[in-house]
């Protein structure tokens, strides 16, 4: 009916207005961390845009620290805000997209399974192809983080856990040492499952402008595969109370 349309494209404007207005929110909190950060701190573009991506995953490795007078005044409400607001939103965001990914690799594995013959997939096969398919990406992402920071990588400011001394981004090539790919596979377990020690990080900005994009969606496919094993827990048992 004509009063039936209206409402469904009234429900869909409303439902844009509401995203306009969370993605402005987004943007206007980025933009004020990187002013901030850029200007009060003096950090580079890329690293204040790495300290942020941070804050919204909860990584906080700790490597880059406010330390100007009112900094720790104004990260109090930044990182407050960033949590209890922005995170959910562009975690929702990053989820969602995961998750299309993980769909589709998971309803390919369903149709191969069809075309050999086999009978109608039961809700626990279901979830099974979607474990798999949730496991498959998290691995993927901690590989790109052990090919890129450890074949292409930088140094290391550690050694066993101590801090060499005089150590930092421009004397690292110098007094640091290389990390390999033990030290790379340790941080991006340790970066994707939102653990971040911070003994291993991203040096420079190149690595840290990869780290925006990797951390962002590596955490979100840490959470779907911890998600999907719930899920796969939850129906073992509902199967076994019946």
């Amino acid at each position: 009916s004509v009063a039936g349309r209206e409402t469904a494209a009234a429900q869909k404007r409303s439902r844009w207005i509401r995203r306009g207005v969370l993605a402005l929110l987004v943007l206007a909190w980025v933009l004020i961390g990187l002013l901030v950060f850029c200007f009060g701190e003096r950090w580079s573009f890329i690293s204040a845009l790495y300290v942020i991506t941070q804050i919204v995953t909860t990584v906080g490795y700790g490597d880059l620290l406010p330390v100007r007078p009112g900094m720790r005044t104004f990260m109090l409400v930044y990182v407050t805000t960033g949590i209890v607001i922005v995170a959910g939103i562009v975690t929702a965001v990053c989820d969602a997209l995961v998750q299309k990914a993980e769909g589709a690799f998971a309803s390919r594995l369903m149709n191969h399974r069809r075309r050999q013959g086999r009978k109608r997939s039961s809700a626990g096969v279901k979830i099974r192809y979607a474990i798999l398919a949730d496991f498959l990406l998290f691995a993927a992402m901690i590989l790109v983080g052990v090919v890129v920071f450890g074949a292409f990588g930088h140094c290391v400011c550690t050694v066993d856990g101590k801090t060499i001394p005089n150590c930092d981004e421009s004397t690292c090539s110098r007094l640091g040492v290389h990390r390999g790919f033990v030290e790379s596979f340790y941080m991006s377990v340790i970066t994707l499952t939102t653990v971040g020690f911070g003994d291993v990080v991203p040096i420079g900005d190149w690595e840290r402008g990869i780290a925006v994009v990797w951390m962002l969606v590596g955490c979100a496919s840490a959470g779907n595969f911890v998600g999907a094993v719930a899920r796969w827990f939850a129906n073992e048992e509902r199967r076994f109370r019946r």
